[in-house]
């Protein structure tokens, strides 16, 4: 017999925008930082991306699925993923999916399929950015 998996506390959070925020986050100083859209991602450079930003928080879904039911998530029209790259290098992302005009789901809070949402007029990549982007340490 092997182990018996030990158990996770999971942690749901919620978030509702009804309004673009008012105030952007300064630029940071002494180094460059990049946020690009990215809507062809390779496979294997979203892997990497999910696997850094994630394995903290023990995310699984995507690592989990083929090659061809991740293609067919990703590469769906209504599926946004950017990358943020600082110095150069890649440093974190963020991927939404908009299920219609007033709505979207943020998809890197998945660990069950439980989703936060977000309700807003207007798509604000860079609202997402600051709820959704988590940066390597």
């Amino acid at each position: 017999m092997g182990k018996t998996p030990a158990s996770l506390k999971a942690h749901i959070t919620r978030l509702e925008m009804t309004a673009p925020p008012k105030a952007s986050m300064p630029v940071p100083v002494n180094i460059q930082t990049a946020i690009m859209r990215t809507p062809e991602i390779p496979l294997p450079f979203y892997r990497y991306l999910y696997r850094q930003v994630g394995a903290r928080w023990q995310w699984v879904d995507r690592l989990r699925m083929s090659d061809e039911q991740l293609a067919e998530t990703l590469n769906d029209k209504r599926n946004n993923i950017s990358v943020l790259y600082v110095n150069g290098a890649p440093a974190g992302f963020y991927e939404y999916f908009c299920e219609d005009e007033d709505m979207i789901e943020t998809q890197p809070f998945r660990p069950d399929r439980t989703c936060a949402r977000s309700r807003h007029r207007q798509m604000v990549p860079a609202a997402g950015a600051l709820c959704h982007l988590v940066a390597q340490s």
